[in-house]
């Protein structure tokens, strides 16, 4: 896993550099998972067209119609670290995805068009303001320094495992732009992707 994450997060730097040389103009810049997994459904560019009217966020991402599966990149209190970095990782993930689960329904049902405030997440595609990314990293290292406070983590699960590598390679990038920027990380309640019906046959991921 920690190969993979530092290939992606190779390749996701590649992309952030051929923005900076030949895009640092544009205001947005987007990413996505194009990989089958995640972003198939049908796509609702009235989400897409909502969110750039606003002004109160520099990085959003989405719910999805096939329900938010991106616990991984997620970060919010009291879930800072990675789940992948404890030793009852099957128990946080359960607890985190409950949790989280119950959050986004509150925001769904009580306050439709407030976005959920967050550290970190991607949920297979998101929309950045470039200059508040532009002297940002992706790397599946993790930077403890960049880390808000996680001892309520702590107190729930013990201490995270010695190892600093193989981490979801998007929490670096958030965090070093809220660290450096004071970027805003924001999750919409909307769908871009819209559930399929009828999956096709070998689909990698949630549909």
């Amino acid at each position: 896993m920690a190969n993979r994450t530092a290939r992606i997060a190779d390749a996701r730097n590649c992309l952030l550099q051929h923005i900076r040389q030949s895009y640092s103009d544009f205001e947005f810049f987007a990413m996505i998972d194009a990989n089958n997994y995640s972003c198939v459904g049908e796509v609702n560019l009235d989400s897409v067209s909502s969110v750039l009217q606003r002004n109160d966020w520099d990085s959003i991402s989405f719910h999805r119609g096939g329900g938010y599966y991106d616990m991984w990149a997620l970060s919010y209190t009291p879930y800072i670290y990675s789940f992948q970095h404890f030793t009852e990782m099957k128990r946080v993930i359960e607890d985190m995805r409950k949790h989280f689960h119950f959050l986004l329904m509150d925001y769904i049902t009580n306050r439709p068009t407030e976005l959920i405030p967050v550290y970190s997440s991607f949920n297979g595609f998101a929309i950045y303001r470039t200059p508040k990314f532009l002297n940002c990293s992706y790397s599946d290292v993790i930077h403890t320094e960049l880390l808000p406070d996680f001892q309520e983590q702590v107190r729930m699960y013990g201490p995270p495992v010695q190892i600093l590598t193989g981490d979801c390679e998007h929490r670096k990038f958030h965090l070093e732009a809220i660290r450096k920027n004071g970027a805003r990380i924001r999750i919409s309640t909307q769908h871009v992707f819209r559930k399929l019906e009828n999956p096709p046959e070998g689909l990698q991921g949630p549909a």
